[in-house]
């Protein structure tokens, strides 16, 4: 039986009209008319469409005035024009358009779209290509004296709009800005950074009741010369008004950071000027006019050193570093200092709105998850909520609620819950699923940051109730670590609304990263599992497409292996970023070659050479994605994660709640180059004939092999050979508590397709 049978017939379909009920007919004719050109002449062979609610790559076989004939997973379906979704349609559309008339007909696509910038861009080729749509586009344009706007040196006089409400009911609010200087209407009044006036109101009246405040107050006192506690100290000055506090902050600003100069260290720059833009508007009132001059001039200085680093790489931490800190010294100095205008149009429009918000977090980051993977992430994403929390308090634009950065922010939310394992919930011994580079005890004080301000954004959301009760239920009401006390006040919101985290669901998929994340149910005893099937973006992804994981009582069983020790070392580039530390499958016959990929080898794993270039590479489509309480099952088509070296690779990964996870996979390759199937475990692990067991703590992962019938099982670690590569073992620096074995998996009779049936059962390890 073709195991997407069922699933085929369902073409997403949920809140998709047919485009030309938007778009004029001739407009969508014409656009329809050059799609099925491209498709005979071959300028468009592959491209995604919705199965079962989940983008899948597919062939597209041929093109009619019905609609398309597309393959997927060995299948032919026919795909009527009015089920393609309006953005897949024009992502083909621009792919086939080449005359001036469908040029122009795209434009006026993307205009119902929402796609201005992409709109007008098309209409300048179309008006290139042919005088009667240059004459057109002429005829669109006005230029109205009234909108050369430049930044007022003085604050205009009139009364302020009401500040916007701290819901999620906000509706958009994208002011017509197109110059070089930010929009008339940014508020004037202070503080105003990430504090509403209603929030500046709540703090000033309860603030210091919230059960954290007392011991933040004291300890930013005892720290007050650490710049790590400026921003704290200016807190307490905005929730008290006390001048001693507020001074300590002005003084350590001055002290460690304006004083020494512009500072080129990427891991510093950024966070310094974060909190000396925070320190000036909040103590802007005891600042003198030489201090205010001073931080003026300092962060004009920093702007003109670093404005330019990183910039377009809008996947990168670095990049929202540099726009979380240009943001908040533009708001801050608006109407100080001119060049605020440049610091906003660099941090806010060029790099979060042009950038992050329209390409990252409708690709990569669609659903909540990270490209870096979630060791960069924890200290990342905050840069972005403080960004647009910050344009939320001064300007009014709520990108939490602008369907692109919800596609973000508000999955984050449900991502950051189902990223904690399952009895590893408390603050204080946190553990997380961690992809890519980073540490598996990853930085629980910027994750409950994220939780919550995320919380706070969407306050009055089912999304955010649930949130409240997994804060509380897992040990985040308080804090243990005081350095992040400063989080209760600024985003703490008693009383809140609360929904039992019991009654959440029970599955995760963040598109944009093919990552799907599953629980058996929200008790710090339950089942976790993750499978990774998506494409490549960032320098710090590892070539770990199709890798599981299995968390059971809060133990790992089945590991993401190999330890983070620096970007170059030999354990890094040879073992830990590479597929062969996956619970993925790498290819035989490759031991004696050299890994031809960007920062990878020497060593040839057999596994996917993607390298770690800053670059998309399309790795991996999730095909299947079937979220259901009694079982969620997912497929994935990872062929394209190994470049060639294989003709076809379908992984099925199916969990049985509780505790029972089928992993189901059909590889073509030569006989030479037959696949290694690894399970990694913290433990040796115990085989007997088909089956297999591995302990650690109080869990235990038991395995049966059904397919192949005949194969080679082999466990492959311990000391000198716990991180063996191609004949060599590539040992992490120093001793470290952490997964040294695994199992390969072979077939006896290698042949053109191999089939592999496993399963595995997360359970206690005295079962």
């Amino acid at each position: 039986m073709n195991v997407f049978r069922a699933v085929a017939c369902v073409v997403a379909t949920a809140g998709i009209t047919a485009f030309c009920t938007a778009l004029e007919d001739t407009h969508a004719e014409v656009l329809r008319g050059a799609i099925i050109r491209g498709i005979k002449e071959g300028a468009l062979r592959t491209a995604p469409v919705e199965v079962a609610g989940t983008p899948a790559r597919t062939t597209l076989k041929s093109a009619d005035a019905d609609g398309l004939k597309v393959a997927v997973a060995g299948m032919e379906i026919h795909l009527p024009w009015d089920e393609i979704p309006p953005r897949r349609f024009a992502e083909m559309a621009a792919r086939c358009a080449v005359d001036a008339g469908e040029i122009w007909a795209l434009a006026e696509l993307y205009a119902e779209l929402g796609l201005a910038e992409d709109a007008d861009a098309a209409r300048q080729r179309a008006a290139a290509l042919s005088p009667k749509y240059e004459q057109m586009l002429a005829s669109r344009v006005e230029t109205p004296a009234e909108t050369a706007e430049t930044l007022p040196s003085t604050p205009p006089p009139a009364a302020e709009p009401p500040p916007p409400p701290r819901t999620g009911d906000m509706k958009l609010a994208f002011p017509p800005w197109k110059g070089p200087t930010p929009p008339r209407g940014l508020r004037t009044d202070r503080p105003r950074l990430l504090i509403t006036r209603e929030r500046y109101q709540w703090l000033r009246q309860s603030g210091r009741s919230l059960p954290s405040y007392g011991a933040m107050r004291a300890w930013c006192r005892q720290n007050a010369a650490n710049i790590y506690y400026a921003v704290m100290l200016a807190l307490v000055h905005v929730i008290e008004g006390n001048e001693e506090y507020g001074r300590l902050a002005v003084d350590n600003v001055k002290r460690n950071v304006t004083s020494r100069g512009v500072d080129r260290n990427l891991n510093s720059c950024f966070p310094n000027m974060t909190a000396a833009a925070i320190v000036y508007d909040w103590c802007h009132a005891l600042l003198s006019d030489e201090e205010k001059k001073e931080f003026r001039e300092w962060m004009v200085s920093q702007f003109d050193a670093m404005s330019n680093s990183y910039k377009g790489n809008h996947y990168h931490n670095y990049n929202t570093a540099a726009a979380c800190a240009f943001a908040l010294a533009g708001y801050a100095l608006h109407g100080d200092e001119p060049r605020s205008a440049d610091m906003i149009r660099n941090g806010v429009r060029e790099r979060f709105e042009n950038g992050v918000l329209a390409e990252a977090f409708i690709k990569g980051h669609a659903g909540g998850g990270w490209a870096e993977g979630e060791g960069y992430s924890y200290t990342t994403v905050p840069d972005l909520i403080f960004l647009a929390e910050a344009a939320r308090t001064c300007e009014g634009i709520n990108y939490f609620e602008d369907p692109r950065g919800k596609m973000f922010f508000y999955n984050r939310l449900a991502y950051m819950m189902f990223a904690v394992y399952p009895g590893k919930h408390s603050a204080a011994q946190m553990l997380f699923f961690v992809r890519g580079d980073g540490a598996r005890y990853g930085n629980t004080l910027d994750a409950r940051s994220q939780l919550l301000s995320l919380k706070y954004a969407y306050v009055g959301a089912p999304l955010a109730a649930w949130a409240e009760d997994f804060i509380i239920q897992g040990g985040y009401a308080a804090s243990p670590y005081r350095d992040g006390l400063w989080h209760d006040a600024l985003w703490g919101a008693p009383g809140a609304p609360r929904l039992p985290i019991r009654s959440f669901r029970l599955s995760h998929h963040a598109a944009g990263q093919g990552v799907v994340l599953m629980k058996s149910d929200w008790s710090q005893d339950a089942v976790f599992v993750s499978f990774i099937c998506g494409d490549h973006y960032s320098y710090h992804q590892h070539a770990d497409s199709g890798a599981f994981t299995i968390v059971r009582f809060g133990e790992e069983l089945a590991v993401d292996s190999g330890e983070y020790d620096a970007p170059d070392s030999s354990h890094v580039m040879n073992y830990t970023c590479r597929t062969i530390a996956h619970n993925s499958i790498v290819l035989a016959g490759y031991e004696k070659s050299t890994m031809n990929a960007h920062r990878f080898g020497p060593a040839d794993d057999g596994g996917q050479p993607i390298g770690r270039a800053e670059r998309f590479m399309e790795t991996g489509d999730i095909m299947a994605y079937d979220p259901q309480n009694v079982y969620t099952y997912v497929a994935g088509d990872l062929t394209q994660s190994f470049r060639g070296r294989l003709s076809g690779w379908i992984r099925h990964v199916l969990f049985i709640r509780p505790e029972t996870i089928v992993i189901f996979d059909v590889v073509k390759s030569s006989p030479e180059r037959f696949p290694r199937w690894l399970l990694h475990t913290w433990n040796e692990p115990d085989i007997a004939g088909n089956a297999f067991r591995a302990e650690k703590g109080a869990a235990a992962l038991a395995g049966r092999i059904l397919l192949p019938q005949r194969h080679n099982i082999e466990a492959i670690g311990g000391q000198g050979k716990d991180f063996w590569v191609a004949g060599r073992n590539y040992s992490p620096s120093g001793a470290r508590d952490t997964a040294r074995w695994r199992i390969e998996l072979t077939p006896a009779n290698p042949a053109g397709t191999t089939v592999f049936l496993v399963v595995l059962r997360a359970s206690r390890s005295s079962v």
